[in-house]
């Protein structure tokens, strides 16, 4: 792939290189168990088209993927994107440099952009990035991240009428995340930028879904239209940072804005003017969370009768479960009575809330400010849009979000409602909650074969001469059921995994003749009151991971093959916390590794892992390979481990 990639865009006539280093990631939280550290070879592709001034806007994204599945979309529709667009620029140049920067390593921590960014003399050269990703396999295309002091940038995004949904409520919510990408990088390298992805179908995301097949060209050709008509607009001069505002998309290119100083003194000014009354407060608090609740516990018993809902949250035939929920939606908001003071219930929790949101998270504000001075009309604006991508953003799993905005639209819309006859009305309701009820049994009903992932993994104990079938999931699936047997044990295994919270079914395995990782002490010096530890670690099997624990943590500095990261920039050491560091992309030669650790004896675990499970043992089929929306590392593997103090 990467020779494909050199070769295209040399053909172009861009000056190419491969950036061939070490990438070292800091700890990333994970939902089981400790913060992990990640380090390992990484190949970045780096591509000029030189301009005739200063100053470069880089077109980038990763063109690296899971090991489950192909990454047609994540992130082969961005590559292609970028590749079409800087093809089409060839023939018109721009005055400033284009760089395309395609990384490597960044399902592993984001590893080829921190190279990138901390080595390559290019990176000081950007004034704007553009990055592009994709969580899923439909649109549409949302910016869904800036960096501070984003405005001239959002201007120029407004400026392009180009159809992209962009709000800063996604910033907002975004920075309050765990997720990253390779953005998260250029941004704390201070480099200005905006971050693009398509996230529907989150079910198809880090899986063999995520094919050719199911890639959508018209969210290909948006991903095209965002990279070239913006490297367009920005090469005209202008400042790239200056002011943050307060934005939404409304329509396909229109863009609403105004300055983030502004929130507070129209929210206030929209909630004096709204007229809030006490009045009703209550019944409509009850209304919303039954609806909330309703949809809530549609979508779990839904996914109860499908598997992949208990992995990502999603199903395959989302957009029905979603048509569900806006059904039973639409179903309550017909029914019941005092339609015109429903609607006027609705100004005392939009008038508090934009207040609220004004003062705490300035860029969602609008969501209550809007609909209090636009009414019905403003809330279908604002609202409705931003129901359908709170169910793509945040999965089935939450819909009580989505249906919570759908119901408040209802309330909204409840006195133009209550003009309709009441027969009508009643009428209309059922035939609402019978869509409903339809949509919901059509999403789950068996269709075309469909993957039924599970993991499965083998783990050798080197040390001890045993070893164990191991499972990530809530039970055997068909074949996993050859190796683990109807009822296998679950539990922690902090012996093999220190630190991971998470259960695993696990059950007595063959033990098979695997080399053992390879772990030499090299050199140690003393560095005050600790001691500098120098070691080689290779795997003999070839495996393309290695994972280094120290259950006892207090490691206080770490360096992979002379690239040092330290704890406090690591963020993780502390004694008593667990250090774990992921090795990726093996060499045959394997790492050095240098760790600053107390004097006194110090415990550690070696593992390596390989794709795939030993020849010997059950094999799944093309539709049994686990997805990795967990952690990457749970999808069927072999690990061989040891341990030793050093």
């Amino acid at each position: 792939m990467r020779d494909y990639l050199v070769e295209q865009l040399t053909s172009m006539g861009l000056d190419v290189e491969v950036q061939d280093t070490v990438g070292m990631g800091h700890s990333v939280p994970t939902p089981y168990g400790p913060r992990y550290l990640g380090a390992g070879r990484v190949r970045n592709i780096v591509a000029r088209l030189e301009g005739t001034e200063r100053g470069a806007v880089a077109l980038m994204s990763h063109y690296d993927s899971v090991a489950q599945g192909p990454g047609a979309n994540d992130a082969g529709v961005p590559v292609c994107a970028i590749l079409e667009a800087v093809r089409v620029l060839t023939e018109d140049p721009p005055r400033r440099d284009v760089l395309v920067v395609l990384t490597d390593g960044e399902e592993a921590g984001l590893l080829g952009a921190r190279a990138f960014f901390a080595e390559h003399p290019l990176a000081r050269t950007i004034d704007v990035v553009l990055n592009f990703e994709a969580r899923g396999d439909r649109g549409p295309v949302l910016m869904f991240e800036t960096s501070p002091g984003s405005r001239p940038l959002i201007r120029k995004l407004a400026g392009t009428r180009l159809p992209v949904v962009a709000s800063s409520l996604f910033d907002e919510v975004y920075q309050r995340m765990y997720n990253s990408t390779d953005f998260a990088v250029s941004k704390e390298h201070g480099v200005p930028g905006l971050n693009f992805a398509h996230i529907g179908g989150f079910v198809h995301y880090h899986g063999p879904l995520d094919h050719i097949g199911n890639v959508d060209r018209r969210v290909l050709r948006q991903h095209g239209d965002l990279a070239l008509g913006l490297v367009r607009a920005l090469d005209e001069p202008g400042q790239r940072t200056g002011g943050n505002d307060v934005f939404f998309s409304v329509g396909n290119g229109t863009m609403v804005r105004y300055p983030v100083a502004a929130a507070l003194p129209l929210a206030v000014c929209t909630a004096l003017t709204s007229r809030p009354k006490f009045k009703g407060i209550g019944a409509l608090a009850a209304r919303l969370a039954a609806g909330a609740l309703g949809a809530t516990g549609l979508t779990w018993l839904l996914g109860k009768a499908s598997p992949e809902f208990r992995r990502g949250g999603d199903f395959h035939d989302s957009g029905k479960v979603y048509g569900a929920v806006v059904a039973l939606s639409a179903a309550g908001s017909l029914l019941g009575g005092a339609h015109r003071r429903r609607g006027a219930a609705t100004r005392l929790p939009l008038a508090v809330a934009s207040v609220v949101l004004a003062k705490m998270l300035p860029g969602a504000s609008y969501l209550a400010v809007w609909p209090l001075l636009g009414g019905p009309v403003g809330g279908a604006l604002v609202l409705a849009p931003l129901s359908r991508l709170l169910f793509q953003g945040l999965t089935p799993r939450m819909a009580g979000t989505s249906a919570i905005v759908l119901q408040l639209l209802g309330e909204q819309a409840a006195p133009v409602i209550g003009r309709l006859p009441r027969g009508i009305r009643r009428s209309l309701a059922v035939a609402a909650a019978a869509t409903g009820a339809a949509l919901a049994v059509r999403a789950v009903l068996p269709g075309e074969a469909r993957p039924r992932p599970a993991t499965l993994s083998y783990l050798l104990d080197a040390d001890k001469g045993t070893a164990l079938w191991l499972s990530s999931d809530a039970k055997p699936a068909e074949w996993t059921r050859d190796a683990l047997g109807d009822h296998p044990v679950s539990a922690r295994l902090p012996e093999y995994f220190p630190g991971w919270k998470r259960e695993l079914l696990h059950a007595p395995a063959p033990v098979l003749d695997l080399p053992a990782p390879v772990v030499r002490v090299v050199a140690e010096q003393p560095i005050g009151h600790h001691r500098r530890v120098s070691l080689e670690i290779r795997s003999p099997r070839g495996a393309r991971q290695m994972s280094i624990s120290v259950p006892d943590g207090g490691v206080l500095r770490w360096a992979v093959d002379g690239h040092a990261v330290t704890a406090e920039q690591a963020k993780t050491g502390a004694p008593g916390e667990v250090w774990d560091l992921w090795l990726h992309a093996v060499p045959e030669q394997g790492f050095r590794l240098e760790l600053d650790v107390a004097t006194t004896p110090v415990r550690m675990r070696v593992a390596d892992r390989s794709d795939g499970l030993p020849a010997s043992g059950p094999q799944p089929d093309e539709n049994g390979i686990a997805p990795a929306i967990d952690v990457e590392t749970w999808g069927n593997a072999t690990f061989a481990l040891v341990r030793l103090e050093i």
